[in-house]
């Protein structure tokens, strides 16, 4: 596979921001203090709590998603020449995407209503997500 300039780039920026991602995120499981909204931010402050309370599992899902590319390139570089075109098995090519949904759905689901519980950092359980927010106000 080759690989064009705005492939690498691509995944070097991935690969920074899941660097951050894996040596924040223990600290915000830990800390639970959230940080009010930056002056640069367009939407609402409680679009920024969610946010701020889905970036765990969002990590998670941008550590997936590196390993993913990861062992496709592998894959393919692994191929005899004669190969290489030749794509993912087909039980791969519904897998990763589907899980790769899963932690985009997730990351939804705790923006939106704060859910499932487990992947929301303890001090942040008892907030409302933003459509609960929004009906009550």
């Amino acid at each position: 596979m080759d690989w064009s300039t705005s492939d690498v780039v691509a995944v070097l920026f991935l690969l920074g921001l899941v660097i951050l991602a894996v040596f924040a995120a223990p600290s915000l499981w830990r800390r639970g203090q959230m940080p009010n909204a930056p002056g640069w931010w367009p939407y609402s402050e409680n679009f920024w709590r969610g946010l701020y309370r889905s970036l765990f599992i969002g990590s998670a899902g941008g550590v997936y998603l590196l390993v993913a590319l990861i062992v496709a390139e592998l894959w393919h570089a692994g191929r005899p020449p004669d190969e290489q075109g030749l794509p993912a098995p087909l039980w791969a090519q519904i897998l990763v995407p589907g899980i790769l949904f899963a932690f985009v759905l997730m990351m939804v689901t705790v923006i939106l209503f704060n859910r499932p519980k487990r992947v929301v950092p303890p001090a942040f359980r008892d907030q409302d997500g933003l459509l609960t927010r929004s009906r009550r106000e």
